[in-house]
């Protein structure tokens, strides 16, 4: 016993702790170092385990009496401490989970940052969930990432990571710079291979997305094009002489009316009757023509 109480002594001046798995202490963990606890069965709750990162030391006067509890008399020892097993993560293993979070062949991944504090020893993920994508984000953009280590079950301790994201592929850009409002062209744009952020939702469009459509803002040349950058043309233009055809009944008359707005296919727009003066309001369904259900 003397043997083991300088053991035990020897241990809490080196400033060791008795590693603890899960959320309680139990006897088989104290027995590591005071045998007389391997008479009590192992699973046996002691008390309650330390929270990751943090000690906790039950003293010898505690532990004394805990023996009694089960028909054991001790000498009493010294100060135990007991801690739940930590690390530190590294590069490597951070980077090899958010690779494989992201699952994209050829993506490359800049590790600028961690967090590097000790965390519990259990399963270090990145949800996809956790990164805030929006269409502003490019290959040179440094994002925030949250991640977790699931422990104990379901218990998980917060970590991060500031990473920069990018990936080759090919897309729409514009050969020239095309002004807003003009009508693209097909010589306006081509396919070329551009280096983006890899997690962008936007659907990759190709030249005949957007050809014929009108550019809503000024995209300059080697920009890429999205389906948001640019607008159907408006059929009719404010001002403009327009057909009408009036369905009603089974029946149909066509009369002329001008354009009070402008509208794409589809669309609603203001008409005005050049004979009484009287404004109405019909659906455009084609160049220069507009539809009007009578109800």
């Amino acid at each position: 016993m003397k043997l083991l109480t300088l053991f035990v002594a020897a241990m809490a001046l080196q400033g060791g702790c008795l590693p603890v798995e899960g959320d309680r202490i139990l006897a088989r963990d104290v027995a590591a170092l005071i045998p007389e606890f391997a008479k009590i069965p192992a699973e046996e709750v002691i008390g309650l385990a330390p929270l990751p990162t943090v000690r906790r030391v039950m003293s010898g006067g505690e532990l004394v009496r805990v023996a009694r509890k089960f028909g054991l008399e001790i000498v009493a020892p010294v100060d135990v401490c007991f801690e739940s097993p930590t690390e530190v993560l590294t590069s490597g293993k951070v980077l090899e989970q958010i690779k494989s979070t992201v699952a994209m062949d050829g993506v490359e991944v800049e590790l600028i940052e961690f967090s590097r504090y000790a965390v519990p020893v259990g399963v270090l993920s990145f949800p996809r969930s956790s990164l805030n994508v929006h269409p502003l984000l490019t290959d040179r953009s440094i994002v925030f990432w949250r991640g977790k280590v699931t422990y104990g079950g379901a218990k998980s301790f917060a970590v991060w990571a500031r990473v920069r994201l990018g990936i080759t592929r090919e897309r729409l850009v514009a050969a020239e710079t095309i002004r807003a409002g003009s009508v693209v062209t097909g010589e306006q744009v081509r396919m070329e291979q551009v280096k983006q952020f890899p997690l962008d939702e936007q659907p990759a469009i190709v030249a005949a997305d957007v050809v014929g459509q009108v550019a809503r803002r000024t995209i300059p040349a080697g920009q890429m094009v999205t389906a948001a950058f640019v607008t159907p043309p408006k059929e009719v233009t404010r001002g403009a002489e327009v057909s009408v055809v009036v369905k009603a009944d089974g029946a149909q008359l066509s009369l002329p009316a001008l354009a009070q707005s402008s509208g794409a296919v589809g669309e609603t727009v203001s008409l005005k009757n050049p004979g009484n003066g009287r404004t109405f309001r019909g659906v455009v369904s084609g160049k220069n023509q507009v539809l009007v259900t009578a109800k």
